[in-house]
């Protein structure tokens, strides 16, 4: 029986990260409820199939993945809890935004009281492409041993603690890094070209 992962949403990340696994053997599926065409059209070029609602997604599913826009990450845990927590078969959820430590450990607070698999990962790196490289998924929390099991599909995971935060401080330090020297070009750039030196 192949692998299930659940992957919200179909955006670009989402739809690659759906589309390697795919090709790399697993069963991805999604559902498309209040998404747009744009997000349909991914789905199918990814060959990720489609599921009626949330209680088919985490049903069918070993794994699922929020990979949504980072304000909407604590609704989705939110809307998903009770699914996962009525499941037989508990899937993982594995949090993928780029979150405030605080607010993922907020978001982790209901599944870790009620024992619930939560992982907290940190994605570096573009939407999976041919010719380059695949993201790394830095993880943490208590489950990671269970998503380091995704990387039979070719999945680059990163296993830091098993503290929920590690992994989103991680990828905001890397952000924070990345965005701030581009900022920091882009000042003196602009310094030289007033100065007429550019």
């Amino acid at each position: 029986m192949k692998t299930t992962v659940a992957i919200v949403a179909m955006g670009e990340m989402g739809a690659g990260v759906g589309r390697a696994l795919v090709e790399s053997g697993a069963r991805v599926i999604t559902s498309l409820d209040g998404r747009s065409q744009a997000s349909a059209e991914r789905a199918a070029k990814a060959g990720v199939e489609v599921v009626h609602d949330d209680g088919e997604l985490v049903t069918q599913a070993e794994f699922v993945f929020s990979i949504v826009p980072p304000s909407r990450a604590a609704e989705l845990a939110e809307r998903l809890l009770p699914r996962i927590r009525s499941a037989e078969r508990k899937p993982v959820f594995v949090e993928c935004n780029a979150l405030a430590p605080a607010t993922v450990k907020q978001i982790a607070a209901p599944f870790e009281m009620e024992g619930l698999p939560f992982v907290d990962a940190g994605i570096v790196g573009p939407p999976p492409a041919s010719g380059r490289p695949a993201p790394r998924f830095y993880a943490s929390g208590r489950a990671v041993g269970r998503f380091e099991e995704l990387r039979k599909f070719g999945m680059d995971v990163r296993p830091l603690s098993n503290e929920i935060g590690d992994a989103s401080a991680l990828k905001m330090a890397y952000g924070g890094i990345n965005k701030g020297l581009q900022a920091l070009g882009a000042a003196l750039i602009l310094g030289a070209v007033r100065s007429g030196v550019s």
